[in-house]
């Protein structure tokens, strides 16, 4: 796994708790807290994304050799 996503459910978990904290209307706490869930998983799969454009130029630079 990447090292950045591993930091997100921690962080995501740090952030809700916090918005728990904070935001004393429920209802506008979870609104916010999808919102920052949505906005984590983007990023992430961003970071995915670009993750394996990585491997794939890896892999068509033919500079692996398995063995």
């Amino acid at each position: 796994m990447l090292p950045a996503l591993q930091l997100v459910a921690p962080l995501a978990k740090m952030l809700f708790n916090t918005v728990d904290k904070a935001i004393l209307d429920k209802d506008l706490a979870e609104k916010l807290k999808a919102q920052l869930n949505q906005q984590l998983l983007q990023s992430s799969t961003e970071e995915l994304k670009a993750a394996a454009r990585v491997v794939e130029a890896e892999a068509k630079a033919g500079w692996y050799v398995s063995g």
